[in-house]
């Protein structure tokens, strides 16, 4: 027989600040309490029972305050705070969505400026790792360094050619 005490271990006090959290109706408490006990646990369990129906509770209160939200057409700021606040609740997949097509429109703006630099580019990447947006905008800052192969490849069979090629690889 498994010593319960040592494979959940963190459980009973994971169940303890989730009904605090539960008490209070502290939501994003909750989710947080409630995914720590359930991943600590298995389904057939008492805990894990009590903590699937505490992230569902959650996650009714959750989609109630996105659509809250986005009745006030959020800026991608609060969508993110959002989405961070409420990981694991299905909602936040429209709140993804959402917050993607403001990038979208983020980004071709950006790629309307001229002047767009591959640093400028990496930088939105860097925001949007992990949206569709960032393979939109991977596709441009792949143009930016095949701009810079042809132009490290002009140098082909010159005594500078070597230390070029290594830079490039350097900053790719």
């Amino acid at each position: 027989m498994l010593n319960d005490g040592v494979l959940f271990r963190g459980l009973k006090e994971g169940v303890t600040q989730l009904d605090e959290a539960l008490e209070k109706q502290d939501w994003p408490t909750v989710v947080k309490y409630a995914d720590q006990v359930m991943s600590g646990s298995f389904p057939h369990l008492d805990e894990y029972k009590k903590a699937a129906a505490a992230h569902e509770q959650a996650s009714k209160a959750a989609a109630d305050e996105l659509e809250k939200l986005l009745e006030t057409n959020p800026p991608v700021r609060k969508l993110r705070e959002f989405i961070d606040t409420y990981p694991s609740c299905g909602c936040t997949e429209r709140a993804r969505e959402e917050a993607n097509e403001q990038a979208e429109t983020e980004l071709a703006e950006l790629l309307e400026n001229k002047k767009l630099t591959a640093r400028q580019l990496r930088k939105f990447m860097d925001d949007w790792t992990g949206y569709p947006v960032f393979d939109q905008a991977m596709q441009r800052y792949d143009a930016f360094a095949r701009e810079d192969l042809e132009k490290v490849q002009r140098h082909a069979g010159t005594t500078g050619y070597g230390k070029k090629l290594a830079d490039f690889i350097e900053d790719w």
